[in-house]
């Protein structure tokens, strides 16, 4: 029974009933979101907008690992230039020695017991970098295979996923130094086993005389120009992943913005509204006890009439 249509069994009870089912299921909601501090937890909160940010978070995901690998490929470019530097400066003491030895201040004696040691011993540190220096295995300057340096700078295995760095064009061991003007370093270096095979391509006759000592000159300027044309090569790789760098970072900062954008929860207004759907919650919880206490008055005074 009821009294004035108002009963736990009246359709007011069941709406009641009702409202403490979706203010609670609200509350929790919103408790959850405070607790992730994502608006979006699930697809059943928005099926729509939690793929395009999931989509946005893989692009994340997919562009730090890519940064990484341009940040390697900078390393890599920046070690061999550090070592072709240092080949440079070595060239640049070789061509002292060898301007010392064209002077007729030097005779054959001095040339052959001084100047040249030095000369031999300058040279045969061109050839220890040049078959020495190498990044994770791979050569930089003694290359005996075409091989590309791939970088990967997208999560995709197309042509443009990757920029290559072509280390088959990076020679600089005392025989390719200079063989591209007709005179190698090679050729002004003697063969000496004493150095474990590291000048087994030097066939030269140093600098002994005047005459192989401006052979020298020119061979050294030959290799500098070079070491020149291989700085540059790798400068221009460099400012390529330069740029690839900037441009990946702005793409993921981009997609970053809009992940964040759809999935983060505003603290302000779920917090506001999940203190409100609790006191929904809790006023509903009070009516229906409100509704229940109403019954049990209305059947206690149906049983005195009876």
């Amino acid at each position: 029974m009821s009294i004035n249509g108002i009963g736990f069994r009246s359709s007011q009870g069941y709406k009641t009933v009702n409202d403490i089912g979706r203010s609670k299921r609200e509350y929790e909601s919103r408790l959850h979101r405070l607790q992730t501090g994502k608006r979006l937890n699930s697809a059943s909160d928005n099926g729509a907008e939690l793929t395009v940010s999931s989509s946005a978070s893989a692009n994340v995901v997919s562009n730090s690992m890519a940064l990484r690998n341009i940040n390697d490929g900078m390393y890599f470019i920046q070690s061999a230039e550090a070592t072709l530097e240092n080949m440079e400066e070595v060239l640049d003491k070789m061509k002292t020695v060898a301007m010392q030895a064209v002077s007729d201040t030097y005779s054959d004696d001095d040339r052959a017991e001084s100047l040249d040691v030095q000369f031999q011993e300058l040279g045969k540190e061109i050839q220890r970098a040049a078959q020495t220096a190498n990044y994770q295995g791979n050569s930089y300057f003694n290359n005996t295979s075409t091989t590309n340096f791939n970088i990967q700078v997208a999560g995709s295995s197309s042509a443009e996923s990757s920029i290559q760095i072509d280390l088959t064009a990076l020679q600089a061991t005392i025989d390719k130094l200079g063989a591209s003007a007709g005179t190698s370093l090679s050729s002004v270096l003697r063969d000496d086993s004493a150095v474990d095979g590291l000048l087994v391509s030097a066939t030269g006759s140093g600098i002994l005389s005047q005459s192989d000592a401006e052979l020298a000159l020119t061979a050294i300027d030959a290799a500098k120009e070079d070491i020149y044309s291989h700085r540059n090569t790798i400068g221009v790789h460099y400012s390529r992943l330069e740029s690839a760098y900037e441009s990946l970072n702005s793409q993921k900062t981009s997609d970053m913005v809009t992940a964040h954008k759809i999935e983060d929860a505003d603290y302000a207004t779920e917090t506001r509204e999940a203190h409100l759907s609790n006191v929904l919650h809790q006023a509903s919880i009070n009516t229906m006890k409100a509704i229940g206490q109403i019954s049990k008055i209305g059947r206690a005074s149906c049983r005195e009439r009876v």
